[in-house]
């Protein structure tokens, strides 16, 4: 059975998202903001978390255990993304650095370019990312204590680490900072 993977493109921010409830493969369909459709071809049945390239040229998903990367024009060209290993969660800080987490001894938050055999060390400790902010030079990401799931922020200008929203015994799980860099939108259950 072949489910549907969307890419919106809103007003100001990209968003995406994929239902699956088999392996079968799964099409990945561009949708503009005027309603248009674009049938960009098949992925694996079980993708996650499709995000596109800031430079629209490429995608990037989790999928088998792995990350991969796409040329939208071509879906088959697809390659898996393994800078690091166990890399997770793949979201773009630039057309030609992701950041990801990697499972070495505990997940930790990473970055690397597209072509590259080796990560770079961002936070020693988080769970997922969110997003980079080209506004405040910085990625948003999950952290998890225990079941307590909060939402913090990497500055790459200081290379420190800051909390945006701690709420005790709650679950914060998702987080997007305005392209402006002036607020943010955060789930919390």
């Amino acid at each position: 059975m072949t489910r549907w993977a969307l890419l919106v493109v809103g007003p100001v921010a990209l968003a995406a998202w994929v239902a699956v409830q088999t392996l079968s493969p799964t099409k990945l369909v561009l949708i503009g903001r005027d309603g248009t459709r674009t049938v960009l071809g098949y992925v694996p049945g079980d993708t996650f978390s499709p995000r596109l390239s800031p430079d629209g040229q490429h995608v990037s998903f989790q999928a088998s255990g792995a990350a991969w990367i796409a040329d939208i024009h071509d879906l088959t060209s697809r390659h898996q993304f393994k800078p690091a290993s166990n890399v997770t969660f793949p979201v773009w800080r630039d057309a030609t650095r992701l950041v990801f987490i990697s499972m070495q001894s505990r997940p930790s938050l990473y970055s690397a370019a597209l072509d590259a055999d080796r990560a770079d060390l961002l936070v020693d400790v988080a769970r997922a990312p969110d997003g980079w902010s080209d506004a405040n030079d910085g990625a948003s990401f999950i952290t998890l204590d225990g079941d307590d799931y909060d939402i913090w922020f990497y500055s790459a200008a200081t290379k420190r680490v800051m909390p945006l929203v701690v709420i005790q015994a709650s679950r914060q799980l998702s987080s997007q900072i305005s392209p402006d860099g002036k607020w943010g939108c955060v789930q919390v259950g």
